[in-house]
C-alpha cells in the first residue's frame, strides 16, 4: 500500500481556474470544481479525498481529454479495440476508451520473444504448429530504421507479423514488435521455433510453396526451390553469410 507524505494543514477551498491533477487520488479536477489547495505544497485535492500527497500508480496516465476516434485501436488499459468514432480517452502517445482508467495495463499476449535479431528486410518463413499438427507461413516484415537516402524511417526498427494463408498475398495480422521492446500478438511460440534456426524455415517456406523466402516470386529452378530463395536475390542475400554490401549484377556471386 502506498505510504502518504505528511505535509501541513494549510489547505484552503477553492474553484478550480483551470484543469489540473488530484495529488491523492491522481484523477483530473476539472475547471469549475471544488477543490482544496495547500499554498505550501502548491498541489490541489479533489474536495472529497485526503489531503495528502500519495505516489502515482504504476502505469497511470495523466486523465487526457475525451475525443471521439480518428481510426480505430487499441485501449492501453484491457486491451481490447475501439472503432473509428467511437469515444476515447486521448493521453498522448497512450489511448485509453472513454469508460476504462487511464492505467495502462501489461497486455496479455506480451511475450519473451525477441525479433530484431533478424536482419532488416521481409521474410516468409514455414513453421509446423505443435498444437494443431498444421504447417503455417508468416510473413515478417522488419522495417530499416533508415530509407536508401539514409533519412529516418517513421516506423524504423519496428517489426510486424502477418500470417499467409497459402501462396498470395491473403494476409492476417497477428502481432507487432516496437522498437526496442518485445514481440506482442498471437503466434509467439511459432515465431520463437522460426529464431532458433530462421533458415530452414525459409527453405522449407520454398520447398512448400514455391515462392522466394525474400520476395515472395514465384520459383521455377528446382536449386531455388531448394534453397527457398530467388537467383536474385540470392546475388545480395544469403542466411549463412548474413546481408551482404550490395554488387553490380555483373559481377555478382549467385550461390
Amino acid at each position: 500500500m502506498a505510504v502518504a507524505t505528511t505535509i501541513p494543514i494549510d489547505t484552503v477551498p477553492l474553484t478550480a481556474r483551470f484543469d489540473s491533477t488530484c495529488a491523492a487520488c491522481w484523477k483530473r479536477i476539472s475547471t469549475g470544481e471544488k477543490l482544496q489547495w495547500s499554498r505550501a505544497m502548491r498541489k490541489a485535492w479533489h474536495s472529497e479525498c485526503p489531503t495528502q500527497v500519495l505516489p502515482k500508480p504504476e502505469g497511470m496516465e495523466d486523465e487526457g481529454r475525451l475525443m471521439p476516434s480518428r481510426f480505430g485501436g487499441k485501449c492501453a488499459n484491457c486491451h481490447g479495440r475501439f472503432d473509428e468514432g467511437d469515444m476515447i480517452r486521448y493521453c498522448r502517445p497512450t489511448t485509453f476508451h472513454a469508460g476504462c482508467p487511464a492505467v495502462v495495463t501489461p497486455d496479455p499476449k506480451q511475450s519473451d520473444v525477441d525479433l530484431s535479431a533478424l536482419p532488416y528486410g521481409t521474410y516468409r518463413f514455414a513453421v509446423g504448429d505443435k498444437t494443431t499438427g498444421k504447417l503455417r507461413f508468416l510473413l515478417v516484415d522488419l522495417v530499416p530504421p533508415v530509407d536508401a537516402q539514409g533519412h529516418a524511417r517513421q516506423y524504423g526498427g519496428n517489426v510486424y507479423v502477418r500470417e499467409q494463408a497459402g501462396g498470395g498475398m491473403n494476409h492476417e495480422r497477428l502481432g507487432r514488435q516496437l522498437k526496442g521492446q518485445k514481440y506482442v500478438g498471437e503466434g509467439a511460440d511459432l515465431l520463437a521455433e522460426i529464431l532458433r534456426d530462421p533458415e530452414a524455415a525459409a527453405r522449407r517456406y520454398g520447398t512448400e510453396l514455391g515462392e522466394c523466402s525474400v520476395c515472395g516470386t514465384q520459383l521455377t529452378e528446382e536449386k531455388s526451390r531448394e534453397l527457398g530463395i530467388g537467383p536474385v536475390c540470392r546475388k545480395r542475400f544469403t542466411w549463412s553469410g548474413g546481408r551482404v554490401a550490395h554488387q553490380p549484377d555483373a559481377d555478382a556471386v549467385v550461390a
